[in-house]
Parts: C-alpha cells; structure tokens; sequence
C-alpha cells in the first residue's frame, strides 16, 4: 500500500524550527507543514504539525529554498 504522502525535503528555518515539504501521492499537491519547533523561536504561531502551507500550481521547494 502506497503512503498517503511523500517526504521531499527537511529545511531549516532562521528561527531553528524545521519544516518538511510532502507531495499527496494521489494528486499534485505540495503541502509545508512544521514539523519541529525551533527551542529558542519565539514565533507563537510555530508549532508542531502547523500546515503553513498547501500549494497546487507552484513547486513548494522553491518556497524553503529561494534563489
């Protein structure tokens, strides 16, 4: 059985959180969600399993890795 979602890159944040690009396996959607807080981020709305976003028509790596 096929997973749900497929891992394609862990990035870094400048806070020190780390968030994790998936690609739904059975569409072609990106999703970025948080997957760990940073221990000194002082950002409130970083917490674990916060979608930050759901992207259709672009490539979400761009979005982690700019430039």
């Amino acid at each position: 059985m096929n997973e749900p979602f497929e891992l394609l890159m862990l990035a870094a944040l400048p806070c020190g959180c780390v968030t994790a690009d998936y690609r739904a396996s059975s569409m072609d959607v990106d999703l970025i969600s948080l997957e760990v807080k940073g221990p000194h981020c002082t950002m409130p709305e970083h917490h674990a399993g916060h979608v930050l976003n759901i992207d259709e028509s672009r490539d979400a790596l761009s979005l982690l890795n700019p430039g």
